[in-house]
């Protein structure tokens, strides 16, 4: 039989190999960054990225220690490069009264900006359909100026930045996506929150694209900071999810950002307290109109984070037919100043501008509307195994979700499930086999797959393999973390510890420390501890045929210190007290589903569904001058 990944499947995927990148970064052509006064263009991004130096807004030269396979250079669509043209001499906004006012407080120009996005009230003067079109055409010959088939792919991309306001104002919830094209063939203008700030009409307005042969995808991103609404078990119209809603977003969403600079999105402490390893780079300050009487508001946890929306996920497919929380993992940056990353702890230089220039703005800020500096984190990684860097070939990898996150190192991470590996299968033929006779992460298992008749109990088997960053600390375990449905429509979680280094006992939901050689007086560490390569040929010892479950790998490096205490070190100053000394840096896998019962569907008639209004038609593709086909939220 044949699975369901291997549909988007090439011709000899044993010889896919892992690629890292960054799918989510700004420039100055992004209106928040150009208050922040950033000053590097996507030209000077993709240079970055390459390898090459260019300058920090405050000067100082920059320079990536590795460079990346890819980049996406995702600038806000809203207002996108228009923030330039107010300061550009020869541009007819020059003359505007919106540019005087930004010249004089950028700041307050910013946070107006901003809070327009909200209430979707643009500025009239910053909608000009033409000056944004031939700003959006630059946008796409830049990346194919640095595209490089084979050495360097620049993806096209942008960011669709929908903040639903939060009564009353002045904070917002952010249902933010990257969306991200397979090739150069992209639509004359993006779509941006103000054509819509509902993610149905966002899809709707791609599927019209794909009909046309623009293939595209988007990517939701900061769920931590959603304040519920990223994975609601709602729709944008209040209404329960249904089957045709799932199917859409499953289409358009393939896969999600895990983890930022702002935090991860994967689980909340409250949410699991079995799990010694929540609690990690949490961040729930929620975007708003900051000032020394309103510092911060913090941000919901129920619908924000991506474990309980799994198990949601399973919930919904039994009772409507269709999975809406069925995608990969990525990490990126989101990093502002127009240079991925940084990525690594010993050299973090900020994600705002002038905002967190040095150390000292960071760690000990004068202000009480900074004071959340400290808590970003370095920035995620995106790690993509595919047969060839090139834009179609990465593509086709974030689609079928052969993909998983890192919180910086590049650590490598591969597994494959199946029913029909063996105890004794050797290492050096798991990826053929794993292929052959599996799926690999991001994959489905359907019930059909089992084979062996009734007198044969079923055995699930995952096959996982973990290597350090060649140039980062050692590994410290591997984990299986499985979330399942039972016969009465109840979810569950359970945390597997498969592999453990230095020769632990291996124990399910048991914790033995690793141990750690972080010294706190001066920021250094040792791989004394900890293995460069774990292994695990694993089978679900709970493994029940009729129940559907998920399951994702973490991999876990020793402890190593944060940026934080590094700077706090350097600076001859005390350690914050409201951050963790150490990480353990990680990588999570996109999940592999089984498939375990039949949907508990009724047929949904016209009077149960809603309507979603068809996008403005002057914003669809050329061609598509009508209405895409009626869908069903």
């Amino acid at each position: 039989m044949a699975l369901a990944h291997n549909l988007l499947a090439n011709a000899d995927p044993p010889t896919r190999q892992v690629f890292f990148g960054d799918l989510h970064l700004h420039t100055a052509w992004s209106f928040d960054a150009s208050a922040f006064h950033v000053t590097a263009t996507p030209e000077e991004a993709y240079r970055y990225a390459l390898g090459q130096a260019i300058a920090h807004a405050s000067g100082t030269p920059l320079q990536i220690h590795r460079p990346l396979d890819f980049l996406a250079v995702t600038d806000h669509a809203e207002y996108l490069g228009m923030v330039k043209e107010l300061k550009k001499p020869n541009s007819p906004l020059n003359k505007t009264l919106l540019a005087k006012r930004f010249a004089s407080d950028p700041t307050a120009v910013y946070i107006e900006l901003e809070r327009s996005t909200a209430e979707n009230t643009p500025f009239p003067e910053l909608e000009n359909r033409k000056l944004r079109a031939a700003i959006w055409k630059d946008v796409v010959d830049v990346a194919n100026k640095y595209n490089d088939p084979g050495k360097f792919t620049a993806l096209i991309g942008y960011e669709w930045t929908a903040n639903i306001p939060i009564s009353p104002l002045p904070f917002r919830r952010s249902l933010h996506r990257n969306v991200i094209f397979r090739g150069d063939n992209v639509p004359l203008l993006p779509f941006t929150a103000f054509d819509s700030n509902k993610p149905e009409r966002l899809w709707q307005w791609m599927d019209a694209l794909r009909q046309k042969g623009q293939d595209v995808l988007a990517i939701p991103h900061s769920g931590n900071l959603s304040h519920g609404s990223m994975y609601s078990v709602k729709n944008s119209y209040g209404k329960t999810l249904s089957q045709q809603y799932s199917e859409m977003r499953r289409r358009n969403e393939p896969i999600n950002e895990v983890i930022q600079s702002k935090g991860q999105s994967m689980i909340h402490p409250a949410q699991s307290e079995e799990d010694a390893f929540a609690n990690f780079e949490t961040y729930r300050y929620l975007s708003g109109d900051v000032s020394e009487e309103r510092p911060y508001l913090l941000g919901r946890i129920n619908g924000s984070y991506i474990r309980p929306a799994l198990k949601a996920g399973l919930k919904i497919e039994k009772e409507t037919g269709a999975n809406p929380f069925e995608f990969g993992f990525i990490g990126s940056s989101d990093n502002h100043n127009g240079t991925a990353g940084p990525y690594q702890e010993d050299d973090y230089f900020g994600k705002l501008g002038l905002l967190d220039a040095t150390p000292e703005q960071r760690l000990f800020p004068t202000s009480r509307v900074l004071r959340a500096l400290a808590k970003f984190g370095t920035g995620g990684m995106t790690a993509i195994w595919a047969e060839k860097n090139t834009r179609a070939a990465l593509f086709d990898a974030l689609k079928r979700r052969e993909v998983y996150a890192t919180s910086g190192p590049r650590m490598r991470l591969r597994v494959f499930g199946g029913f029909h590996f063996t105890a004794d299968l050797a290492e050096q033929q798991w990826s053929q086999i794993g292929y052959d006779h599996g799926v690999p992460m991001g994959g489905t298992l359907p019930r059909e797959e089992i084979g062996g008749g009734d007198d044969a109990p079923p055995e699930l088997r995952l096959l996982i393999t973990a290597e350090k960053d060649p140039e980062g600390a050692n590994l410290d375990r591997l984990q299986v973390i499985k979330g399942w449905i039972d016969s009465d429509g109840e979810t569950h979680e359970k945390i597997y510890n498969v592999a453990l280094a230095d020769n632990r006992p291996s124990q399910p939901n048991q914790v033995t420390s690793i141990g750690n050689t972080v010294d706190l007086k001066t920021a250094a560490y040792t791989n004394s501890i900890g293995d460069s390569k774990l292994t695990a040929n694993w089978q679900d010892p709970e493994f029940d045929a009729t129940q559907s479950a998920f399951y994702y790998v973490r991999l876990l490096e020793i402890p190593t210190p944060r940026w934080t205490t590094i700077q706090a070190v350097q600076l001859g100053k005390e350690l914050r007290k409201d951050v963790p000394p150490t990480i353990q840096e990680r990588a999570w896998s996109s999940p592999i589903w089984y498939r375990g019962h039949s949907p508990e569907v009724e047929t949904e008639t016209e009077t149960e569904t809603e309507y979603i209004p068809a996008p403005k038609t002057d914003n669809l593709p050329p061609q598509a001058t009508g209405s895409p086909p009626k869908p069903t939220p």
